[in-house]
């Protein structure tokens, strides 16, 4: 008895709709994970997601010169469907909420030399307490 190959759902539509399944958190250009930085997880209309910083560069490098009579685009780079920039550039595209959500939280972090001085100045607070 043979059994039909079970096929492979290839639509970014399918994959938001499908239950249980959780997005990847790295973006398909680059292969780097996501972050809430620079890599931020950005969504075309065609609902296929990459990080900001590679659609900066597709933008930046287009593989057909824009249109000086219509709105900026940029081409998705997995279908081809041409997305409007309402802001003019990847920026103004929606962040993808689902992968959000599956990052880490940004830790709140004080650069070295504040850090430093803040536990100098607490340790010395502490002391004058201790002696009284």
């Amino acid at each position: 008895m043979s059994v039909a190959p079970v096929p492979v759902t290839t639509s970014a539509k399918e994959e938001i709709s499908a239950s249980g399944d959780s997005p990847e958190v790295e973006c398909p250009v680059c292969y780097q994970e996501y972050d809430q930085e620079y890599k931020l997880p950005r969504m075309l209309e065609c609902l296929h997601v990459f990080c900001t910083e590679c659609l900066h560069n597709i933008q930046l490098s287009p593989l057909h010169p824009p249109d000086p009579n219509s709105p900026p685009s940029i081409s998705c780079p997995l279908c081809r469907h041409s997305t409007p920039l309402e802001g003019g550039d990847a920026h103004s595209l929606p962040c993808n909420s689902r992968i959000l959500a599956q990052l880490p939280s940004v830790a709140f972090r004080l650069p070295v030399s504040v850090s430093t001085r803040l536990t100098t100045v607490t340790q010395r607070v502490i002391l004058s307490l201790e002696s009284r």
